[in-house]
């Protein structure tokens, strides 16, 4: 019976387990989420069909693995810190190789139908996790969310909202996918409803980026959809068309009148500062790292300078300052012209192909999901 139940029922309890707390809990209890990804990769290793379709991939992993090796070891010979030359080779070789190797067995598995439809459905606690997250930590404070972030805090002032939770992260993928592709959720009242609740999220999450990502998604819906061949476009009220807008627009004055009246917070004005901060660069301090990127890009001549060493004037993580949030002008800190582009590449590759996919009309809605994801 064991062994019956290892050969059926672990892998995709294992699975399910590692997607709601890699998801749902991202960055909480992180030595059982190594544990639980090398587990799945493990039980998925045998579930692969390899053949030749998988060469590009490989070919692209190989590269950036070598990219990365390289820089390594260029950081360590700039005195790079153990502690960064270990957290690299974690984040940038072994956690990418464990989960591309989850990803293919999954998409073997399973259809990217059911894949797609259980990451939506994760978004739901996801959502109630940021209302657990706001009531216990204003009702019992920090100590209470500690489960979800340690040193949580929450700032709730003058209609303004930002609450400092890795689930954010997570909401940024789901949110680009939903309002790409909406059409990935059949019902339309549950439709309007979880994009009102994404607009709710991105209004108390304090993030330019959730923004950008719903800003993002929803351009890319408009501007995807003529772009597909007449002959299998849907009809009209098919479409995220004028009275779909309307009704967004209903629920979200709906969310932001609930919002004032019941935590005092200004859904629209916080989406306003998300667009004023995005059009000014990200505001003054982005703006500040971004210059002195540029300023030490421009000194190393894009050669890069190796991972693992730190820019003084970015300091983002005081105990780890190799970490940076300006992820691409990071990388070519770190990297170099060159390696930035090879790390670009595999990202470019799979944009064409879904490009050439959608001019042909054969990009469904759960693909569309993962893409805008």
């Amino acid at each position: 019976m064991i062994s019956r139940f290892i050969k059926t029922r672990l892998y995709p309890l294992s699975l399910f387990a590692l997607l709601f707390q890699s998801i749902v809990l991202p960055n909480s209890m992180r030595s059982a989420n190594l544990l639980l990804l090398v587990v799945t990769a493990s039980l998925s290793v045998k579930r692969i069909r390899f053949s030749k379709r998988h060469t590009t991939l490989t070919v692209f992993y190989l590269s950036t693995m070598i990219v990365t090796t390289f820089y390594m070891l260029v950081g360590f010979l700039h005195d790079a810190p153990m502690a960064a030359v270990f957290q690299t080779m974690g984040a940038y070789v072994i956690t990418p190789l464990l989960w591309t190797l989850v990803a293919l067995a999954m998409l073997q598995q399973f259809d990217i139908i059911q894949v797609a439809n259980w990451i939506k459905n994760l978004s739901y606690p996801c959502l109630l996790s940021i209302v657990l997250f706001i009531v216990l930590f204003t009702v019992y404070g920090p100590d209470a969310v500690s489960l979800f972030k340690q040193k949580a805090n929450v700032n709730i002032q003058d209609g303004y909202a930002a609450a400092n939770m890795h689930v954010y992260a997570s909401l940024i993928f789901m949110i680009g996918g939903i309002f790409f592709s909406p059409k990935i959720i059949e019902s339309k009242t549950e439709r309007y409803i979880l994009m009102g609740l994404f607009v709710a999220a991105v209004a108390t999450s304090g993030r330019s980026a959730m923004f950008l990502a719903l800003a993002s998604g929803f351009m890319l819906r408009m501007v995807g959809s003529p772009f597909a061949p007449a002959a299998i476009k849907k009809e009209a009220d098919e479409r995220l068309g004028v009275v779909s807008i309307a009704i967004f627009i209903l629920v979200l004055l709906i969310v932001h009148l609930f919002f004032v009246s019941y935590f005092s917070i200004d859904v629209l004005e916080n989406m306003m500062r998300f667009v004023t901060d995005i059009s000014e660069g990200g505001g003054d301090v982005r703006s500040t790292q971004l210059n002195a990127f540029w300023d030490a890009i421009m000194h190393s001549q894009a050669i890069g300078v190796g991972h693992g060493i730190g820019l003084e004037e970015v300091v983002s993580n005081t105990k780890y300052n190799w970490r940076y949030e300006l992820l691409l002008p990071a990388s070519m800190y770190r990297v170099g012209a060159i390696g930035t582009i090879i790390y670009i590449v595999p990202f470019a590759f799979a944009l064409i192909k879904a490009g050439k996919l959608q001019l042909r009309g054969a990009l469904n809605d759960h693909e569309k999901f993962m893409l805008g994801g």
